[in-house]
């Protein structure tokens, strides 16, 4: 096996992080209660509406010295590792998905390796770091480059995107590392910024005339865009293509916002002019009356 290569951790950074960090925040909830004993796995039944490659449960190790514990997958399993910042004993078990289930849904942008992690119930709510594997041959793929990998957990119905920090390489496969508040089925994913683009039917138009304006050409590496956000002269209006009109005479700044299926966002502006059309429609063209 070639020895793993440890990096440097770059975290993938979240555009909306759900939960404050800081401990006097009054927002942060107390970890939940420590098993007093054994927590032994009872896995659920295996989803029948996608292949399981590997499916595999093993026994949590606990290093008394550092006050942790440790379950450590086969080379074969996405999940290299599930560690625990305090001392249990029991098992872990971590399938291998061919694919998101339907029940999930696609993960946010191109999937990489999909799991479901399974722990006892007095472990289910309990925060862990999961160590992922990723191959170089899907990277390949699906175009994506290492520090674009994101690890998702699946709550709440839908997909949560989780700090993510590539942690090791090999000549096979990458590793990634995340923080998650419980268990469930995740997802590592290639993620990235939409790139936003917005254009204009005219670039001069009259008051109160109608122009278009369209985010058609706005772009995203991995995923889709999922929303076009729009502010016009102080008029809010969302689509792909929407149609205004501003009645005063000026320069107008049309700003565009972009947001991926990743939760990312984009944020772009096109301009055109309001003007009054020349002379008043009354003469015979010739400027002297």
């Amino acid at each position: 096996t070639t020895p793993t290569q440890e990096l440097p951790r770059k975290p993938t950074e979240l555009t909306n992080p759900t939960q404050p960090t800081h401990p006097s925040d009054p927002a942060v909830e107390a970890p939940p209660p420590r098993p007093a004993g054994p927590v032994e796995d009872d896995p659920p039944e295996p989803p029948a509406d996608v292949d399981v490659s590997v499916d595999e449960t093993v026994d949590i190790a606990v290093d008394s010295a550092n006050g942790t514990s440790r379950a450590a997958f086969g080379e074969n399993n996405t999940v290299e590792s599930v560690a625990f910042d305090f001392e249990v004993e029991g098992s872990v078990n971590a399938r291998t998905l061919d694919s998101e289930r339907d029940e999930t849904g696609p993960a946010p942008g191109a999937s990489a390796a999909v799991t479901q992690i399974s722990v006892g119930d007095e472990l289910e709510d309990s925060p862990a770091t999961i160590q992922m594997r990723v191959s170089n041959e899907r990277l390949d793929e699906i175009d994506a480059d290492a520090e674009d990998l994101r690890i998702n957990r699946f709550a709440d119905g839908e997909w949560q995107g989780l700090e993510t920090a590539v942690v090791g390489e090999t000549d096979t496969h990458v590793r990634i590392e995340a923080e998650t508040p419980g268990f469930s089925y995740f997802a590592a994913s290639a993620v990235s910024e939409p790139e936003a683009a917005a254009s204009v039917s005219s670039e001069m138009v009259e008051p109160g005339e109608e122009v278009e304006l369209s985010g058609a050409e706005s772009t995203d590496r991995y995923g889709d865009i999922v929303a076009y956000d729009w502010n016009v002269a102080g008029e809010t209006l969302t689509g792909e293509t929407v149609t205004t009109a501003v009645d005063e005479t000026g320069t107008v700044e049309a700003e565009l916002t972009v947001t991926n299926d990743a939760g990312e966002t984009d944020t772009t502006t096109v301009s055109f002019a309001v003007e009054e059309p020349d002379g008043d429609g009354t003469g015979d063209g010739t400027g002297d009356g």
